[in-house]
């Protein structure tokens, strides 16, 4: 089993969005296109992966890819349960969603240092290129929350409030952490 299928098994067993009706095969090949932006991102963060051999890249996750690969499946479900709307671009901002249209895509990223004007405008669809685009600006995020914060809960503050390292709701997102983390790690075993 490839490391993009371990975790799209951990997508797939998380209760779908309430609002989508969307067919199992279509909220697959979704899931797929997430999962495999978020291995790609964490691969490219760690240097690891397709990434090994960059001269180029910089290690900006100092924890292992597979950390990361899930901290941005918790980071995009908490945000935003995968909704299809919400990965498509269509939020109800008028409703407050998406923080009133100012946060895009399944990890609800805002226009910062991280996520410039030009990748931010390029977030706002349900492709390859938005989906891959938003997943590394979202590991991006991360990875300067634990530089900075040195903890995930402080990766997770700093990600959720863009100021702090404590935030009340990142203790509630590690344990959830911990128990994909798990989950991905026993459906690891099982593949051996």
């Amino acid at each position: 089993m490839t490391v993009t299928q371990l975790l799209l098994k951990v997508l797939l067993s998380l209760q779908a969005y309430s609002g989508d009706q969307e067919a199992t095969e279509a909220r697959e090949a979704r899931y797929t296109l997430l999962a495999d932006a978020m291995v790609s991102a964490s691969e490219h963060a760690t240097c690891t992966g397709t990434y090994a051999d960059d001269k180029t890249c910089s290690v900006l996750w100092t924890d292992s890819s597979e950390s990361l690969q899930v901290l941005l499946a918790v980071e995009a479900y908490k945000e935003t349960r995968f909704a299809k709307r919400i990965h498509a671009g269509k939020c109800f901002a008028k409703e407050g969603e998406c923080d009133g249209g100012t946060a895009r895509s399944p990890w609800q990223l805002h226009l910062t240092g991280f996520t410039p004007y030009e990748v931010w405008s390029k977030i706002d669809k349900a492709t390859k290129e938005s989906t891959d685009l938003a997943a590394w600006s979202a590991a991006q995020v991360l990875s300067y929350g634990l530089k900075t914060c040195g903890t995930k809960e402080g990766a997770i503050s700093l990600y959720g409030t863009g100021s702090s390292c404590h935030w009340e709701g990142a203790k509630y997102r590690v344990r959830f952490f911990d128990k994909l983390m798990a989950q991905y790690q026993g459906l690891k075993k099982e593949g051996d």
